[in-house]
């Protein structure tokens, strides 16, 4: 019996540190994770302050000059006052860093500086080749997405009245709406490269590829009710 009671509390003892151990990795995965987050957002933001890591470095820093004019029209006036308002952050920000002594300056915001301007770079890309289209391309996903989202929702509670909707809308519904929402407009990209006054068409293979979406999605539903009807008439036979 003690030979027993040594070993459950050894096998007890085994998970507490186990425990612990998953724990403290946890944290540091934690601690980790939020080091790469703080240190990646502060170099876009030392990138997207200074020109150059020159001026990182330089003490001769002088404040930039605001220049205040009248104008007639009252939207040069607000671009006008959003480039003032964002000199103005800058300037407050380069004030602060500023103030820390220069060696500190050299080791810490120079590699950020490198960092962040990597990464704004990256972006401003992205944004001048494929940001106009592909944020065309997500308006559009979307707008199916919501279309068909109805529909089958309308249809589920057709077909379940006392179910709640949640318990309805799994995963696997979520997925295939996405994945149709996608196909559809991919098909506005594609199919006018291959089929010719695609426009008149467009509206009728929406709907067509829309339903059969939509078809696919509802089919283990429609046997499930088909179930439920079938195992009621059972009983009451």
């Amino acid at each position: 019996m003690e030979e027993k009671l040594q070993e459950e509390i050894k096998k007890e003892d085994e998970i507490e540190t186990n425990e612990v151990y998953e724990s403290k990795d946890d944290l540091k995965k934690k601690i980790a994770k939020a080091t790469i987050a703080t240190i990646t957002a502060g170099s876009v933001l030392v990138g997207g302050t200074f020109d150059t890591p020159k001026d990182i470095i330089n003490d001769q820093y002088k404040q930039p000059a605001v220049v205040t004019e009248i104008h007639d029209d009252l939207d040069e006036d607000s671009l006008e006052n959003d480039s003032k308002d964002k000199s103005l952050v800058k300037d407050k920000l380069k004030r602060l860093i500023y103030k820390i002594p220069v060696k500190i300056r050299a080791v810490l915001f120079v590699p950020m500086w490198f960092i962040g301007s990597f990464i704004l770079n990256i972006l401003a890309a992205i944004v001048k080749f494929v940001g106009l289209p592909l944020l065309t391309f997500l308006g559009s996903v979307l707008m199916h997405f919501v279309i068909m989202f109805i529909v089958v929702a309308i249809c589920l509670k057709i077909l379940f009245p006392n179910i709640p909707l949640r318990k309805l809308l799994n995963k696997k519904v979520f997925i295939g709406l996405i994945l149709g929402s996608v196909i559809l407009s991919l098909c506005d990209l594609i199919c006018p490269m291959f089929i010719e006054n695609y426009t008149y068409y467009r509206l009728l293979s929406k709907i067509i590829i829309g339903l059969i979406v939509i078809t696919i999605l509802m089919i283990p539903f429609i046997k499930k009710k088909f179930k439920d009807i079938n195992q009621l008439e059972v009983r009451y036979e």
